[in-house]
C-alpha cells in the first residue's frame, strides 16, 4: 500500500510502500526543489540499484550498493545540461574503477578511473589530430584515431601511441591537451618520419 511520508519542515518526503512505519518497497524520495530518489526501499534505508536525479543537473541509473544514496557499483550517469554520458563503475558517488565517458560531440574515452579523474590505462577512441599549415615547412593535415597510453590524476604520462585513419602513427609524450609534447615519434603514411622533441605539437628539435 502506498503512503506519503513529509519531513517536519517540509523539505523532504517519501511517496512509496511502507512495512509498518519504516519505508519498504517502490518508492520516491524527494528532496523539494534539489532531487530525488528512486527505487526498492527496504527497512527505511534507501534502494541499493535505482534512479537518482539532481533537478536541472544530472541523471543516474544503477547500484547504490550501501543504500544511502551515494553510487556505489556499476551505472550511468547523464549530465543534463552538456548531454555528457557516463557509463561504468562508481564509488562513492564518481566514477572509479573502468568505465566509458562520451561527450556530446562524440568524443569517447574507455579507460580507467580513480576519484573521477582518468587513471590507469585508457584510449581516447577518436581524438583528432590537426596541424594548419602556416608553419614554414608543414603541411595541412586533418587526421585522427585511438590515441592510447597511460594517466595519472587525468593527466596523460610516459608514452602514448597514436593510430591514425590515414595510417599516421605517433609514438611518444603528450600535454594535457593530448598534443605531442615532449619526447616523440610521428610518422606519416608516406614514409617520412619526424622525432625528436615536441612542444605543443610542433618538432623544436630533431633527432
Amino acid at each position: 500500500m502506498k503512503k506519503t511520508w513529509i519531513s517536519d519542515n517540509k523539505t523532504q518526503k517519501y511517496i512509496g510502500e511502507f512495512d509498518g512505519e519504516k519505508k519498504h518497497g517502490e518508492g520516491t524520495y524527494i528532496w523539494e526543489g534539489m532531487g530525488e530518489v528512486s527505487g526498492k526501499f527496504k527497512d527505511d534505508q534507501f534502494p541499493d540499484y535505482g534512479k537518482f536525479i539532481q533537478y536541472g543537473q544530472f541523471e543516474y541509473i544503477g547500484e547504490m550498493k550501501n543504500r544511502d544514496g551515494q553510487f556505489n557499483g556499476k551505472g550511468i550517469q547523464i549530465n543534463l545540461i552538456t548531454k555528457d554520458k557516463y557509463e561504468g563503475e562508481f564509488k562513492d558517488g564518481a566514477p572509479h574503477g573502468y568505465g566509458v565517458f562520451t561527450q556530446n560531440d562524440g568524443s569517447t574515452f574507455k579507460g580507467n578511473w580513480k576519484n573521477g579523474l582518468k587513471h590507469g590505462k585508457g584510449t581516447l577512441v577518436n581524438a583528432i589530430f590537426f596541424r594548419s599549415g602556416e608553419e614554414k615547412g608543414e603541411e595541412f593535415i586533418m587526421d585522427g584515431g585511438p590515441q592510447t597510453g597511460e594517466y595519472k590524476d587525468d593527466l596523460p604520462v610516459g608514452e602514448f601511441h597514436w593510430e591514425m585513419k590515414s595510417g599516421r602513427k605517433y609514438i611518444g609524450e603528450l600535454n594535457k591537451d593530448g598534443l605531442f609534447h615532449g619526447k616523440g615519434t610521428l610518422t606519416h603514411p608516406d614514409g617520412k618520419i619526424e622525432k625528436g622533441i615536441w612542444e605543443n605539437c610542433k618538432l623544436i628539435k630533431s633527432k
